[in-house]
């Protein structure tokens, strides 16, 4: 298997997480990587799948729906910049339905180490499965 050939899917519930390789072309199967009913959709919960199926060490683009990517872009508790795409202020309640355009987050590595929760996977890899939002509605 070559690793840039396949993704991670990560789906979570309130009730259980599931990790799953897909094909990026649907040539072959599904694998599933990992199953856990004890687990819920929390940030420490992926950090502990993400650990087990080794993501470390393989670096697979993530895919999920908005949830799993948020949780895995996000900080615990009540942020200043919550979306992990952009450096939009949760605080600014007067900018929020006024301003457009926030600007990209650019965190450098050292800034990166100095937060105290830190990204579990890499921005760049993780995506939205733009088939889930199809099922979902």
């Amino acid at each position: 298997m070559i690793p840039a050939e396949w993704r991670l899917f990560i789906d979570s519930s309130k009730r259980s997480v599931k990790a799953v390789l897909l094909h990026n072309g649907n040539k072959y199967s599904r694998v599933p990587v990992g199953h856990s009913v004890h687990l819920t959709e929390n940030y420490e919960n992926m950090k502990i799948l993400l650990n087990a199926i080794k993501y470390s060490e393989y670096q697979r683009e993530i895919c999920g729906d908005l949830k799993v990517v948020g949780i895995l872009g996000m900080q615990k508790g009540f942020t200043k910049y919550c979306c992990f795409l952009c450096l939009w202020d949760s605080r600014a309640t007067k900018e929020h339905y006024v301003k457009t355009d926030w600007p990209y987050v650019n965190i450098s590595y050292q800034e990166k180490k100095a937060l105290a929760m830190r990204l579990v996977c890499c921005q760049k890899k993780s995506y939205y499965h733009p088939f889930i939002s199809s099922l979902v509605l």
